[in-house]
């Protein structure tokens, strides 16, 4: 190592994986604005393909590409950063599903939420998991 650099730290995360979650949450701010890619590309003059290769994971994103797509949604640059993925799906983005199930179930009793359940876990055991894909 040279003198006064840094170690670099191994995050666990591969640079694929890394691009694949990052992709994943630019999809989701995306569609969280009803945003299509077309508009997203259209919005920052880049091709449809950049935007489709960003969200798949294909290819790392510039930062300037980054500055512009979070310009583009209206967020700050670090919000594009703020993801703590699961699976390449970002934890916010979980988290709101989640909370919308809760909100619909809220004016269900006990019963109706409990069979409501068992239908969700019924259809989660007919789903592979994305490991076993």
């Amino acid at each position: 190592m040279v003198a006064g650099a840094r170690p670099r730290r191994n995050s666990g995360m591969d640079s694929g994986s890394l691009r694949r979650q990052f992709g994943a949450h630019v999809q989701a701010l995306r569609e969280g604005r009803r945003l299509t890619q077309e508009g997203l590309a259209a919005k920052i003059s880049r091709s449809v393909d950049t935007i489709s290769n960003i969200e798949r994971g294909i290819n790392a994103t510039k930062l300037e590409t980054a500055s512009h797509i979070a310009r583009a949604l209206d967020i700050p640059l670090s919000k594009l950063f703020d993801f703590d993925g699961v699976e390449g799906r970002p934890l916010p983005q979980r988290r709101k599903s989640i909370e919308e199930l809760s909100r619909l179930l809220a004016g269900y009793d006990d019963r109706t939420v409990k069979r409501v359940s068992q239908v969700i876990e019924a259809m989660l055991k007919l789903t592979p998991k994305k490991s076993e894909r």
